[in-house]
């Protein structure tokens, strides 16, 4: 063998062998075709799992929901323990419908709490107790009491300082004279400031009234209205803003007037107030039932937020009668 030869035959044997295919992928990792595999296999369990992670998020909504009534019915009591019931109705708990949810909204640390968050959507309510100042250094708050006459539409003009109140508004006539620890209120004819406040409306009207001073409208420790000397119906009348306060809950109207038996203060519902006269409520009640898969979340008079089917709370049985109030 000649020198040359042994060299070619020496270059010949260093050189590497061809890898195959399984030095491939473990050099390099998947294949193409490998990785389709996987992304599709990952694809198919999402597919079969998101209908239980979507009923799994369903029920934490529905549950937040229920935690949210419970809070606002311990929000109640903090109102009453605040105010006492001079700022209450006949149970001595629960405010007029027209004061909802700002009754007991004051008392709460997030007005979210008024919200389902199975439907974020919300329609206005009022933002708390509005309160009348009078120049003689007292106020009252724009409920039913010693200084504050409440008429809710429709109605006819109860006063010559005002006109017929429609459907959907109530008018709050103030007497200034006296204040809310007086034995004397002036002439008691609660005309000196006439407030006309309309449901799902975020300002508040000074319609009329008979005063030869300034009172002042506040909310939330705000000034929103200082109303110069009225003499007789303005118009237009003087108008201002009433601070935010939103809210997708039903407050029952007729909880005012109970008390003994654990019937519904609040529910999931497509208006702010729900058990109006001639209110066909389970037609109302369906309108919301997908938040909760059919069901809805419940504040009863006794402290305790549950979830009812819709049929529970049908006004036309006598359960449902007796939850609603309608006696």
């Amino acid at each position: 063998m000649t020198k040359d030869s042994r060299r070619t035959e020496k270059r010949a044997g260093a050189m590497p062998s061809r890898p195959g295919p399984a030095a491939s992928r473990a050099a390099g990792g998947f294949t193409v075709v490998e990785l389709m595999v996987v992304v599709a296999i990952l694809v198919l369990l999402m597919t079969l799992l998101a209908p239980a992670f979507t009923g799994i998020r369903a029920e934490v909504k529905a549950v937040w929901c229920q935690s949210n009534l419970g809070q606002i019915g311990k929000g109640f009591g903090q109102y009453k323990a605040t105010y006492a019931q001079t700022y209450l109705r006949q149970s001595g708990v629960y405010p007029q419908a027209t004061a909802w949810p700002g009754i007991p909204g004051k008392e709460m640390k997030s007005w979210d709490t008024f919200i389902c968050p199975a439907d974020i959507t919300a329609t206005s309510g009022t933002s708390g107790v509005i309160e009348l100042h009078s120049q003689e250094g007292w106020s009252v708050p724009m409920a039913p009491g010693t200084c504050v006459k409440v008429v809710r539409g429709p109605a006819p003009a109860w006063d010559a300082n005002t006109t017929d109140i429609p459907d959907g508004a109530t008018e709050y006539g103030l007497e200034d004279i006296g204040g809310p620890n007086s034995t004397s209120h002036g002439d008691s004819d609660f005309n000196d400031l006439i407030v006309r406040i309309y449901d799902n409306d975020d300002q508040g009207y000074v319609v009329g009234g008979s005063a030869g001073y300034s009172n002042s409208i506040w909310g939330y420790g705000q000034l929103l209205l200082q109303v110069p000397s009225i003499f007789g119906r303005l118009n237009p009348p003087l108008v201002f803003a009433i601070p935010s306060g939103k809210t997708n809950y039903g407050y029952n109207l007729k909880v005012c007037d109970m008390g003994k038996e654990a019937s519904i203060v609040a529910v999931d519902y497509p208006q702010i107030v729900a058990n109006r006269a001639g209110e066909d409520i389970l037609t109302l009640l369906n309108k919301v039932n997908t938040r909760h898969n059919g069901k809805v979340n419940v504040l009863r008079t006794d402290g305790s937020a549950y979830r009812a089917a819709i049929s529970q709370l049908d006004p036309a049985l006598t359960t449902g009668k007796a939850l609603w109030g309608n006696n």
